[in-house]
């Protein structure tokens, strides 16, 4: 898609947020493009082929149509013109009701009153020591399910969630549970209106500790008073097998049911791949992992000693006393790689997992706590011998509870890579080289020759360098732009390929990463999307010629 004209004044889009942060599937509603556009309208693209994006004369405001048949989970949108792009951002499309807070809200008097049983709110904390309060009605005993993104959104807000009962008591309150994120679940102990309240400091923090607020203090508050499944058990399943689960939630009706997952092959870095189910009865979805080897669940009581967990397999238990330590017998064989995962599921200050490998007499071989970003264990071995071992779980705080869920994987460690780049958008000039940087890690002993190539990329751009030799772990290639490219805007793919084998991959580019300024950390490594394989490419306009009519005189 061509560029028309080159404005001499117009900078690129910057797309800050949008406000609300999502929609409900099959609504139309009117959104805030926060942001600076020189030139308004812009033009807009979007992940979602279900979103239909209309900019209204006012500037900064649009209109957003969500398609009836549009599934539920995270899209992108991102602005542009014919000087480059705005960083894409994050677009929540849901199959619940969705509202928008209105003001004034801070207080518990001015607490609307919610009436569905499962909805989403979408809120800003829009000026400092900004609270958002609304009000719901418990019967006793009743369960409140609240969740709230916003630094998974990639806010500029650090937010708190509390409940203040009947009685203006404050009787729940988290701050923190996924990563800044927070999470409640609530029993009410007598009947009446509760009031839920957000509130939130700034994010990266300041000097001040004062509550923030601002344009890009966007949330999004899910409540749930009715049914409400946070996973099943097992926590994965085996893709296209019929499986019978338990429902682990909150004011369920029943607690099971069978689920085929789907066979799905999936275009990452990634062998782990999900399956999206959708409770009709509940009008809710959940996603579940899956696998293609066999999943397991936990004996009640091993008759013949530890439980035996093939390779590759998975095993689903909880760590339900104090101090219990959960074993498993593998069988390994000599010089043979494997790897050992375990995911949790379970708040991070109340269940941090730890793993161990054994040898046959008992050994201990390796022990792991927190490797990985989102401090679940992980082992990878080079077995010494052919044996009998033992995977021993257990939890570094030392308490139990029947909620403290794990899911502990074995396999063969398979000869892999993974790659991305850390830019979205490529803005290139007519007649110029440009440098990409690749950045790369093999694992397992990964020694293939790999080849990375820009896929879509109009014929003015020669690519050159991208190929990488089995023993190296730095890529780089340069793209070539001729003097008489004509301008270009839109969405290209970046692949690796191993030559020998031909197996292709996509080559993502990330959105997380991490910052120390003066101590204090910023960035994000945990968001709603971490990664999206679609780039965005600009070739600018040639300059505007000089008008003669106003240069200066030779002298």
């Amino acid at each position: 898609m061509a560029a028309l004209s080159r404005s001499l004044l117009a900078s690129p889009p910057s797309l800050v947020t949008l406000f609300p942060a999502g929609a409900s599937i099959g609504q139309e509603l009117e959104v805030e493009f926060v942001g600076t556009f020189d030139e308004w309208p812009p033009q807009v693209w979007a992940s979602s082929k279900d979103l239909e994006i209309r900019f209204l004369k006012k500037k900064g405001q649009a209109r957003i149509k969500v398609g009836a048949d549009a599934e539920s989970g995270p899209s992108l949108i991102r602005c542009f013109n014919a000087e480059g792009a705005s960083e894409p951002r994050f677009f929540l499309l849901s199959d619940r009701v969705e509202l928008i807070e209105t003001e004034p809200n801070d207080s518990i008097q001015d607490a609307p009153v919610l009436e569905d049983q499962a909805m989403i709110i979408n809120g800003r904390l829009s000026k400092r020591g900004d609270t958002d309060s609304f009000q719901i009605a418990l019967e006793k005993d009743q369960w409140l399910v609240a969740e709230l993104h916003a630094y998974r959104l990639r806010s500029s807000l650090d937010p708190l969630l509390q409940i203040i009962d009947p009685h203006g008591i404050k009787t729940a309150f988290n701050h923190d549970h996924f990563h800044l994120d927070p999470f409640l679940s609530f029993q009410a102990e007598q009947p009446g209106n509760y009031v839920i309240q957000v509130l939130g400091f700034d994010y990266p923090a300041k000097s001040d500790i004062r509550l923030g607020g601002g344009q890009n203090y966007v949330y999004r508050l899910s409540l749930d008073t009715g049914p409400y499944v946070s996973h099943t058990y097992p926590l994965s399943l085996q893709q296209a097998k019929p499986t019978d689960v338990s429902l682990i939630g909150w004011n369920l009706h029943s607690s099971r049911t069978s689920i085929t997952p789907s066979k799905t092959v999936a275009e990452s870095n990634f062998e782990l791949s999900v399956t999206r189910h959708r409770f009709q009865e509940w009008q809710q979805s959940i996603t579940i992992p899956t696998t293609d080897f066999p999943q397991a669940i936990e004996s009640a009581v091993p008759k013949n000693g530890p439980q035996q967990l093939p390779i590759p397999g998975a095993i689903s238990g909880t760590i339900d006393a104090d101090d219990q330590e959960d074993e498993y017998t593998i069988d390994l064989e000599k010089d043979k790689s494997y790897t050992f995962s375990v995911s949790t599921k379970a708040p991070i200050h109340q269940f941090d997992a730890w793993l161990e490998l054994k040898s046959s007499e008992g050994k201990l071989l390796k022990r792991d706590d927190d490797s990985r970003t989102d401090r679940d264990p992980a082992i990878i071995w080079k077995a010494n011998e052919d044996a009998q071992h033992t995977l021993a779980i257990g939890n570094l705080l030392g308490n139990g509870s029947p909620n403290f869920y794990y899911h502990l994987t074995a396999t063969a460690s398979r000869p892999n890579y993974q790659a991305h780049l850390e830019i979205t958008q490529l803005t290139l000039k007519p007649g110029s080289t440009n440098d990409v940087a690749i950045t790369l890690a093999r694992h397992h002993g990964h020694s293939e020759a790999l080849r990375f190539r820009f896929h879509n990329l109009p014929v003015s751009i020669q690519q050159t360098g991208g190929n990488v030799k089995g023993d190296e772990t730095k890529a780089s290639m340069q793209l070539l732009v001729s003097s008489n490219a004509p301008p270009y805007l839109g969405e290209i793919r970046f692949y690796g390929t191993e030559l020998k084998t031909g197996r292709r991959q996509a080559v993502p580019a990330t959105f997380l990463g991490t910052s120390v300024n003066n101590g204090v950390p910023g960035g994000y490594n945990n968001l709603v999307l971490n990664e999206t394989p679609s780039l965005w490419l600009t070739i600018l306009p040639p300059p505007a010629p000089a008008d003669k009519a106003t240069e200066s005189p030779k002298p």
